[in-house]
């Protein structure tokens, strides 16, 4: 069977810069005053016809979008490949021209001419056989036949056909493209854009014109799940709510978030705007039930949380439009602007295209829960972000003081069900002995020595030889009121179930917990601190959770950014899709990080939602201890938000090479700290890296979108921060035929200094430090002779790192010779 082609593995030709191990961050032309468009296309066709391409094909070129970055004055352009008229499905180039009329460009891909000739010209099947081949392909059953409807002239076919009863829409629109499968073979095909009635899918689909088969398909739906640590100032467990007057930013907004005429006054007294509209969708009814302010546009709304989310759906509503609205503004200020592709009703500049598409968000969604999503179509039509309620199994500490949290905790299919109100009781470790049912002493596969410490109390217990019901039996029998189990792994939990055959009547409640936190409870116990439990079911309302709104917002802004906002798709598959979730998780942590904050701080996303430790494999922070994650480990861990998670921590790693060096300004908006300078540079690089990046396309935007607006100036803590996270000098993304890993690298390029004065600006600052740790982390990073070349007089207090990592490595002989300096230094 064929294999199906999928973006990432179309074909790519590069420029000889592209090998890994060398720089692909240049300036490919001099500078000149022509146009921006002509400027970048004489360039391709130079480099077209060193691969041998025809006329016929240099001509297939269409300028997809343009448009330019105020604050670098840097035109982006987004050109896609077209055969005989037709477009090839992913053939684009990204280019960008500086002010100063420099091409900047990253990797181009286009069809080679031993594929291109010879290619099918003419389809067999109609649009109305291909559409029918792709619903029976995803499982639809059409309540009426696919009429076609309408054929514009052209090659493309363009065609209008009915809905067959399956898709949102009335109409479902279809065109001829090519298709490059992993051989390099061209199909051409069918492209629809499917919308399912229940708005969980929007599918993207090339059928074969030919053969009707389903080429590739893609979900424009962004499904995203969460693990989270519980975490200040991003949900109702942060603090109060305060009520904010008149927070629409003057430049983004500058009539309001009630207007959509641009004249002073409101249209709309709902939580309805030219940025948002957001409503209620408890059932399948096509009513939204939008939050009314009345005429003094009053939001204030009661909420008691002890109650259903049902009795506060205004208050939620209000949170949701709250939050949309400050992201549509703030990201404004970074360049997410109206020819970039935003969401807005109308537009306040001079851009007249892609407006109609305010983003409709839905508050406690009926359509799933423990979930939240973002469908970002192309510029001009909405995205739908859905928002849905949690309810999840969780172990609350009240005490000791410094456990104090929501844990998360896996479900038992037996026992008494958890609710709201929960069990609270002290927690005692349960203790049995260790013969052949259990080798552990604590793992409660045979009857309990300590029944009388037990009772009355919840028992924690170790996971083991045995099976989960025999466990919380022999606690049970023991006295306790309730069990929780702590893994004997490292990593994730799911439920717990009981053996087939008959079991043992359970009437208390047990949940089992990470290794981690079991680890946790039982230190504070053998350190003779009380430890109280309530094994509960936490009901909770995403709308309340702000890191959660901000992950499914950056969703819409990294596929709008990506490849241009005619093209939403690209970062739908490969390290693209997790690179996606891992620019979402990434805006979540920037925009809710406060001063006194610091890079080793554990952070996490959703917490609030689900407890301790959230949706993610590992805590987010600078610490390698605390999370060793690096880019080979994108192969072995969960896709797409595994993969999303080590891209966080690279961006999150330069986050804070920023703030060290530059400082940190609460002011998100119009600051000019290293955490403004992060956030720019991760919006300028989405902008210039293109379809289906890869990570180290993702990198190279970066130090791109570095030289262009900042002259460079930050390239070495770019690559620090990379280098760090294993996406160094060298670092490979195509994976290994036999093994499948990428190659990492942790190595930096000739033009960062290795020690001493790393930032360029006369003095040894964290930057600097960070090479030592890197050094620890890795060892063997930095050569013998490098190590030895370093002042460490300049490294100050931390003298004790160098040595450590000099002696780590073996190099006794250099280690003495640092004690004097070390001893001077300030």
């Amino acid at each position: 069977m064929r294999v199906l082609a999928t973006l990432p593995l179309l074909l790519l030709v590069a420029s000889p810069s592209a090998r890994a191990g060398e720089s692909r961050v240049r300036f490919l032309t001099p500078p000149s005053q022509r146009d921006a468009v002509e400027i970048a296309r004489d360039h391709l066709r130079d480099e077209q016809l060193a691969q041998g391409l025809r006329g016929d094909e240099l001509a297939g070129w269409r300028l997809k979008d343009r448009y330019v970055t105020a604050h670098n004055r840097v035109t982006h352009l987004y050109l896609g490949q077209r055969l005989g008229g037709i477009e090839v499905y992913g053939g684009d180039v990204t280019l960008a021209v500086t002010g100063e009329g420099r091409l900047v460009g990253l990797r181009r891909r286009f069809v080679l001419p031993v594929h291109s000739r010879g290619r099918p010209a003419l389809p067999v099947l109609g649009p109305e056989q291909a559409v029918a081949q792709a619903a029976a392909a995803l499982g639809l059953t059409p309540s009426e036949p696919f009429v076609l409807r309408e054929t514009r002239p052209g090659p493309e076919r363009a065609s209008v056909l009915g809905s067959g009863g399956i898709s949102l829409d009335d109409e479902i629109a279809a065109r001829l493209v090519y298709v490059q499968l992993r051989d390099g073979e061209l199909r051409l095909a069918w492209h629809f854009e499917l919308r399912l009635r229940d708005e969980r899918f929007w599918w993207e689909l090339n059928v074969d014109a030919v053969s009707g088969e389903v080429l590739t398909r893609l979900n424009r739906v962004r499904n995203a799940r969460y693990r989270v640590f519980a975490l200040p100032l991003e949900s109702p467990d942060d603090g109060s709510r305060t009520l904010e007057v008149d927070p629409a930013d003057s430049i983004a907004s500058p009539f309001g978030w009630h207007d959509v005429d641009a004249a002073p006054g409101a249209e709309f007294t709902t939580s309805r705007g030219n940025n948002v509209l957001a409503g209620v969708k408890r059932n399948p009814s096509p009513v939204i039930r939008l939050a009314d302010g009345g005429s003094s546009l009053s939001f204030d709304f009661p909420l008691d949380l002890s109650q259903d989310p049902g009795s506060y759906e205004d208050a939620a509503t209000t949170n949701l439009f709250y939050w949309n609205n400050v992201l549509h503004d703030l990201h404004l200020q970074y360049g997410f602007d109206e020819d970039a592709g935003n969401f807005q009703e109308i537009h306040y500049g001079p851009s007249s295209s892609g407006a109609g598409d305010a983003v409709t968000t839905l508050a406690q969604d009926f359509s799933d829960t423990n979930n939240a999503s973002m469908a970002t179509p192309a510029d001009g039509s909405s995205p739908t972000m859905r928002m849905h309620l949690f309810s999840v199994p969780i172990v609350s500490l009240s005490a000791p003081a410094g456990l104090v949290a929501f844990y998360e905790a896996g479900p038992a299919d037996f026992g008494p069900a958890l609710d709201a109100t929960g069990l609270t009781a002290d927690v005692r470790v349960g203790l049995d002995p260790a013969d052949p049912n259990g080798p552990s002493t604590s793992d409660a596969c045979s009857p309990l020595t300590n029944a009388a410490k037990v009772a009355g109390r919840i028992a924690l217990v170790d996971r083991g030889s045995c099976n989960f019901i025999d466990k919380v039996d022999n606690a049970e029998t023991a006295g306790a009121v309730g069990v929780i189990v702590a893994s004997n792994l490292p990593g994730g939990i799911s439920g717990m179930s009981a053996p087939p055959g008959p079991v043992p009547q359970i009437d208390i409640p047990s949940v089992l917990i990470r290794q981690i936190h079991g680890q946790l409870f039982a230190d504070a116990l053998a350190g003779s601190e009380t430890v109280t439990a309530t094994l509960q079911q936490r009901e909770s309302d995403s709308d309340l959770d702000s890191t959660i709104i901000v992950h499914e917002f950056g969703h819409g802004v990294s596929g709008r950014l990506t490849g241009g906002p005619s093209s939403p798709s690209c970062l739908l598959s490969g390290q693209g899709a997790g690179m996606g979730e891992g620019w979402s998780d990434f805006w979540a942590l920037a925009l809710t990080a406060r001063p006194g904050d610091a890079g080793e701080d554990l952070r996490h996303v959703a917490d609030y939602l689900v407890g301790l430790p959230g949706l993610r494999n590992f805590s987010y922070t600078t610490d390698l201890a605390q999370n060793p994650q690096t880019f080979v480990d994108i192969t072995m861990t969960n896709q797409p938000h595994g993969v999303g998670e080590i891209w966080t921590l690279a961006l999150w790693e330069l986050f804070w090479n920023l703030v060290e060096d530059l400082g940190f300004d609460p002011d998100f908006y119009t600051g000019g700290a290293g955490n403004n300078v992060a956030l720019q540079l991760v919006m300028d690089g989405l902008k210039l890296q293109p379809c289906d990046p890869s990570f180290v396309d993702g990198r190279d935007a970066l130090l791109l979108a570095d030289l262009v607006s900042y002259a460079g100036s930050h390239e070495c803590r770019i690559w620090l921060a990379f280098a760090k996270r294993g996406v160094g000098f060298g670092a490979d993304p195509v994976p290994d035929e036999l093994t499948g890993a990428v190659t990492e690298s942790f190595a930096l390029p000739p033009a960062c200094p290795l020690c001493g004065d790393a930032s360029g600006d006369g003095l040894v600052d964290g930057i600097d430090v960070d090479l030592l740790r890197l050094e620890l982390a890795s060892p063997g990073t930095l050569s013998p002779a490098e190590l030895a070349a370093c002042d460490s007089r300049s490294f100050s207090g931390s003298c004790n790192l160098l040595e450590l990592a000099l002696l780590r490595r073996g190099l006794d002989d250099l280690a003495p010779g640092l004690e004097g300096a070390c001893a001077a230094a300030p």
